[in-house]
């Protein structure tokens, strides 16, 4: 239940009803497949809405695939309609199908896209903040000890972390900076 927001813990139910609706309830409502194809536009339509207005996923990335893959519901059961009704006729299988793959695979696409987006600005957040606290260190140097004391204490109160460890170093102040910068992993 991570990845859910947290007043959304209990989504995982309304997903699973979803599925077995989709699954399992659809193909019993209707005897007619281009009823059972209007039934699913419907459904996916309402997915679609819930989707969109609870936003149920910590990751933006992750709502906006969400409401993307109800939309690619939305369309195969729109083209099933489609074919069952006869508006397709003349339209080659084959191209159809190949549509509907393009369009269910474009998902995983945009996905993997938005990802690496996410990715690379979190990554370069972590880097600009690793020189903010690394020039913050460099401006430490040649302070006297009342002035030390103080950085010091405003440094652990403000960015150091019960995880990570304050390190005091014996060098010039661009020798720090490249330590600091360079991700070297610390030895006890």
């Amino acid at each position: 239940f991570r990845v859910y927001r947290p007043q959304c813990y209990r989504f995982e139910v309304f997903e699973m009803y979803r599925r077995v609706i989709f699954v399992g309830v659809l193909p019993l409502l209707a005897a007619s497949t281009d009823r059972r194809a209007i039934l699913g536009m419907l459904f996916a339509l309402m997915s679609i809405a819930f989707y969109n207005e609870t936003k149920p996923f910590i990751r933006s990335s992750t709502n906006t695939l969400a409401v993307q893959a109800q939309y690619a519901t939305l369309i195969t059961y729109g083209i099933a309609l489609a074919i069952e009704v006869n508006i397709l006729t003349g339209m080659p299988p084959f191209l159809i199908g190949v549509f509907l793959t393009v369009v269910n695979t474009l998902i995983i696409g945009l996905f993997i896209y938005k990802e690496a987006v996410r990715f690379s600005q979190e990554r370069e957040e972590d880097s600009s903040k690793m020189k903010s606290q690394a020039h913050f260190l460099e401006w430490a140097v040649g302070k006297c000890k009342a002035e030390i004391d103080m950085i010091l204490d405003n440094l652990e109160v403000d960015y150091l972390p019960p995880t990570h460890a304050l390190i005091f170093w014996y060098g010039t102040s661009t020798e720090a900076s490249q330590c600091i910068l360079s991700g070297i992993p610390a030895v006890p």
